[in-house]
């Protein structure tokens, strides 16, 4: 389908499809779609170009569509003005490892006088892919995405890439790009390999415990002992909220200031020496004749004496002397 013209001549076209329901057919030029003028004519399945010149060089792509599958075909138009050159690969596609799933993409440049025209090749033999999705009529973008070839394959002239959408290990292999013009071909090759997609396997684990509460310091302007932080469920049951300190329980108790529940007392009892007086109380002390024991207890800061026939016995602070049988009375 390439074809060689000279300036101003005239060129013409044809792709020759057939399906059920009949495909709509599109072309397009070095991958955009051709929009018709009085030098480019579309009749059916033909594009006739005339008066040609040097910018209608390039690649020609027919595209055929019936909404159930699509098909390509390409050519080269070479326009004749100076000397030719066989074809070279300036960048042939890249070996690589994918996983299953991933995306592919394949590109091959190379130049020639005239431009060469690029097609790819696996194992299957020539690959007939519809280009970029971008580049489909309007109703074939309309059709379930997958429902058509895996490849979709771009090119111009000395220029081509092949996109494998969704790899698969079938997709593994060598792929050829050759690049051909009037003057002959070369073949550039790549290895694809494919492989599964690795996944870990987790085990079951038991759920661990919620953690117990914190029993972490926190600052308190009240005191220098350590508080406690209450968890919020906590707060609701005590009443109270995490903002007031919880005094840390521990072993030791509290210190409390010294507290006298009782007075001192003695349970030895004083020993009196009595002085009798024959004049009764207030007369001179005369010489003891006799002396006698008596028990005593504090009743305060007053007075106390205590009389019996003309005895007398005074104690600062307080005393009762108590006799036997009493005869002691305070005042």
């Amino acid at each position: 389908m390439d074809q060689l013209a000279s300036p101003g001549s005239s060129v013409r076209f044809t792709c020759a499809v057939e399906g059920n329901p009949a495909p709509n057919v599109t072309w397009l030029f070095n991958s955009a779609p051709v929009t018709p003028s009085p030098r480019l004519q579309i009749s059916g399945s033909s594009l006739q170009i005339a008066a040609v010149t040097q910018q209608d060089e390039g690649a020609y792509q027919c595209l055929a569509d019936n909404g159930i599958g699509s098909a390509q075909s390409a050519g080269v138009l070479t326009v004749q003005s100076g000397p030719t050159s066989l074809p070279v690969i300036q960048t042939p596609p890249l070996n690589g490892t994918y996983q299953e799933g991933d995306g592919v993409l394949l590109s091959c440049n190379a130049s020639g006088r005239p431009p060469p025209l690029i097609r790819w090749y696996n194992a299957s033999g020539p690959i007939a892919a519809r280009p970029a999705r971008l580049l489909q009529p309007q109703q074939a973008e309309a059709r379930a995405p997958g429902a058509g070839p895996p490849h979709l394959v771009v090119s111009r002239p000395g220029s081509s890439s092949l996109y494998i959408q969704a790899a698969s290990r079938a997709h593994s292999g060598k792929y050829v790009c050759e690049a051909s013009n009037e003057l002959g071909s070369v073949r550039a090759e790549a290895f694809v390999s494919v492989v599964p997609v690795v996944t870990a396997t987790v085990g079951m684990t038991a759920e661990a415990p919620p953690p117990p509460p914190s029993v972490n310091p926190i600052q308190s302007d009240e005191g220098e002992g350590p508080f406690l932080e209450v968890e919020e469920e906590e707060e609701e049951e005590l009443g109270y909220s995490q903002d007031t300190p919880v005094e840390r329980k521990s072993d030791t108790p509290t210190p409390e200031a010294p507290i006298i529940t009782s007075p001192p007392q003695t349970h030895k009892p004083d020993v009196y020496d009595l002085e009798w007086s024959a004049g009764g109380p207030g007369a001179a002390p005369s010489t003891p004749t006799s002396s006698s024991t008596a028990s005593w207890m504090t009743w305060g800061t007053w007075q106390a004496v205590g009389t019996r026939s003309g005895c007398r016995a005074v104690r600062r602070p307080c005393a009762c002397l108590t006799w036997s049988p009493p005869a002691c009375t305070r005042s």
